[in-house]
């Protein structure tokens, strides 16, 4: 007999766990059946000698040795679940998550990114091999795997529209447009925001030739930009 507050599962059917509710055990031709409340919150009533107690954390591994299988449908949940918690070391999260069109090659800085030990990448395919694609799944990839929160694009002033199309349109990120002001909001201590997604042109960033001049430092946007980013200790 169960005690109530019981955590226990079918033995036939390792997916079904539930808790022994104080209801009192129910007998059908003969044999005893608890009623289980199941982590859906519905109750119903089980045989009381196809069930076991579940001691610890079930170990599918030890389970499927010992022929304690589930259903597809559980198996699926299963997987679903942790593809959504980014720990399977083996999947590419981006892949047929965003609004592109698929070509394996675009993948390849993803998974050298996965690899390398500094978790940086220099991408430097020719024009037209779909650079801003392969930087987007990046993104995704690390959004999905680490919860990555802030982007900042950098790039010609030329491309600045191009890029804010493309991740609003392929990846469903709304970046906004910064300047050398706007920018250093978003990186300052205090006003910091939790997450952004910015992009910003070279030429609205770079910094004056006397930015970091002792005697006679430079003012402005963009030369405190470059000082805030030139800190460490940031």
């Amino acid at each position: 007999m169960f005690e109530p507050g019981t955590c226990v599962r079918l033995k036939g059917n390792a997916a079904v766990v539930g808790t022994v509710t104080s209801a009192p055990v129910k007998e059908l031709a003969g044999r005893p059946f608890v009623e289980l409340e199941l982590g859906s919150g519905k109750r119903n009533f089980y045989p009381l000698h196809n069930l076991e107690v579940v001691q610890s954390a079930p170990d599918a591994g030890a389970d499927f040795r010992a022929n304690k299988l589930s259903a597809p449908e559980d198996f699926r949940r299963t997987v679903t679940h942790l593809r959504m918690t980014g720990d399977l070391a083996d999947m590419i999260y981006s892949l047929g998550a965003t609004n592109t069109d698929f070509h394996a090659y675009q993948f390849k800085p993803v998974l050298k990114l996965l690899n390398a030990v500094s978790r940086g990448l220099l991408v430097a395919d020719e024009v037209g091999l779909g650079k801003t694609i392969e930087a987007g799944l990046i993104w995704t990839e690390l959004v999905a795997r680490f919860e990555a929160q802030r982007l900042l694009v950098v790039c010609p002033k030329p491309l600045v529209q191009k890029w804010r199309e493309e991740l609003r349109n392929k990846f469903n990120v709304d970046a906004r447009i910064c300047g050398a002001a706007e920018l250093l909001e978003l990186v300052t201590d205090g006003q910091r925001p939790e997450s952004f997604s910015a992009i910003a042109s070279l030429a609205s960033i770079r910094p004056l030739k006397a930015w970091n001049d002792p005697a006679q430092p430079a003012e402005g946007p963009r030369a405190d930009l470059a000082r805030r980013l030139a800190d460490e200790t940031w």
